[in-house]
């Protein structure tokens, strides 16, 4: 029996025994693009595909045994009692996952391209559930990608430019005083999704420390093949445990993690849990509904969590960040409890000149 078997792979390669090399792929490629579990194709939609699409002809007998050989071959084909369709590797969800996760910085048209190849891992049915966002960005940024996972596998530094967006929600290059864009020479280590954004990990000359720069604002980048990147080991042990890394830096400081105490209401576990991880402690305040949270994170990152979550959360220690939120908050209270600053009025110039077209 088994002998017949490899007998019947082997005429399935080299056209024998009934079996035709062409109608087989021809098969696999029909049940590749036309089926998946939640739609399987009974033998008379494919013999129609077949028929209409790549001109050729199959019985069902024909069609059975090639479907049979595919199987016994290793493809991952299933049959149900609505018919057969391709297993593919990826499932919708997964693919949805990937698609969600694509960063904001890529160009339309490389976020189009992405999309399509993505959804080429599964069937038609899928692509056609697919909406398309438009969203900006730059086609700089696979580009700085490539250059960056080449120059983490050799071992080698990186430079580039830097920038940070102004009033004329342009990008704009980072200066020094005599006004010529800043270079920066970057020992890389490791890219990460983290707050929506593609982010580079890295030390950068001369200083110390691991600093993260966002992909999309870096423009410029060239592979330094004469300059090693400073080993990780002399730099910073952070990087050996990334989920800790991460959950220690909501909104990607690099400066050190201090440990952090503050009190919450406790409907806000879950915001706790998503920002700084499961690693952190939790205790109830007495009968109520309050929280005490004892975490690891950067004295940046809290202080800007503790002003987002200020209504319900109060920060505990360290004492030097309670007192600069203190100070902060005055500030705010000040400002707020005065009248609006006063806006200029346009001119009848400036309104006609802003709602003219743009050349």
């Amino acid at each position: 029996m088994e002998e017949d078997r490899e007998r019947e792979k082997d005429e399935a390669v080299s056209g024998g025994s009934g079996v035709k090399k062409g109608l087989a792929l021809a098969v696999l490629e029909v049940l590749k693009q036309e089926s998946d579990a939640a739609h399987p194709m009974r033998q008379k939609e494919m013999q129609d595909v077949l028929r209409d699409v790549h001109r050729m002809e199959a019985d069902r007998k024909t069609l059975r045994l090639h479907l049979r050989l595919l199987t016994e071959m290793g493809y991952p084909i299933e049959h149900t009692q609505g018919g057969w369709y391709y297993a593919h590797e990826f499932t919708q969800a997964e693919l949805s996952l990937l698609i969600d996760s694509l960063p904001p910085g890529l160009s339309e048209q490389q976020r189009q391209q992405l999309i399509h190849k993505l959804c080429g891992l599964s069937s038609i049915w899928f692509s056609r559930d697919q909406q398309h966002r438009e969203e900006p960005g730059s086609s700089e940024l696979l580009l700085t990608l490539e250059v960056l996972q080449e120059a983490i596998r050799r071992g080698l530094c990186v430079s580039f430019c830097y920038g940070r967006y102004d009033i004329d929600k342009q990008l704009h290059l980072k200066t020094h005083h005599d006004g010529t864009p800043r270079e920066y020479i970057v020992s890389p280590y490791r890219t990460v999704m983290a707050s929506g954004h593609c982010m580079l990990l890295g030390n950068t000359r001369p200083y110390d420390g691991i600093t993260v720069y966002r992909l999309d604002r870096i423009r410029h980048m060239k592979l330094l093949e004469q300059e090693p990147a400073r080993p990780l080991g002399e730099v910073s042990d952070q990087l050996a445990d990334m989920a800790a890394f991460l959950s220690q830096r909501p909104y990607m400081f690099s400066d050190d993690p201090v440990n952090v105490k503050f009190i919450i209401d406790r409907k806000y576990v879950g915001d706790v849990l998503d920002w700084f991880g499961t690693g952190v402690r939790l205790r109830q305040q007495g009968d109520g509904d309050r929280i005490e949270v004892q975490a690891s994170v950067s004295p940046t990152a809290m202080k800007f969590w503790a002003l987002q979550y200020g209504e319900v959360c109060e920060l505990v220690s360290p004492k030097t960040l309670r007192a600069e939120l203190a100070a902060i908050t005055a500030d705010m209270a000040a400002r707020y409890a005065g009248p609006a600053p006063r806006q200029e009025k346009k001119s009848a110039a400036q309104d006609r000149d802003a709602d003219a077209p743009k050349e």
